[in-house]
């Protein structure tokens, strides 16, 4: 249904991660990168959550040891990203609107209109995230949600669209769809 009007190539992600933790920056930085554009809600915390636990704070001190720049990137309000990005130092983008462009486009702002090839997003879901950075050119990574029972009731729309998708996925890219699916089965 939703793929009636959109390419299945826009929604499937450069890579998979389970759990943020998990992501290889020393690689992402072999690859060129030096910018993360990173979403908050079910990637780093849950909408329950007012900052990341332990093993997440960690990975992305390690990332800003190596050397990345961390832009924040969130559909959530002011508030919200604020007081994430003040307790980390770092610039944000509040109610990006993801999957429109106005966002991503904010955030490339922000970094003096980096080169794309050097910017990787971050985030935890196909219909905002994932589209949304690959309508922009920008590479991403995909990981399972933290905790998708503490999710709005307009995410939730969200996930059941993207099991649609993923049956659209697994035609072009059957091993991206098997990874997703195994993080899916670990959620329950």
């Amino acid at each position: 249904m939703t793929l009636l009007f959109f390419k299945t190539k826009n929604f499937i992600p450069n890579l998979y991660y389970e759990d943020f933790s998990k992501i290889d920056f020393l690689k992402l930085q072999e690859k060129g990168k030096t910018i993360i554009f990173l979403d908050i809600d079910n990637t780093i915390m849950s909408y329950c959550e007012k900052r990341p636990n332990a093993d997440i704070l960690n990975n992305i001190n390690n990332a800003v040891k190596l050397g990345f720049e961390i832009i924040l990137v969130s559909n959530n309000n002011k508030q919200r990203v604020g007081d994430f990005a003040e307790i980390m130092n770092f610039r944000f983008v509040y109610r990006a609107m993801k999957p429109f462009k106005v966002g991503f486009k904010k955030a490339l702002k922000l970094v003096n209109n980096e080169s794309k090839e050097n910017i990787i997003f971050i985030g935890d879901q196909l219909m905002t995230d994932v589209f949304g950075a690959n309508r922009m050119g920008i590479d991403n990574i995909l990981v399972k949600p933290l905790k998708t029972s503490s999710e709005h009731w307009y995410t939730k729309i969200n996930r059941c669209l993207e099991n649609s998708v993923l049956k659209s996925i697994r035609k072009k890219d059957e091993e991206m769809f098997n990874k997703i699916m195994r993080g899916k089965e670990n959620e329950k």
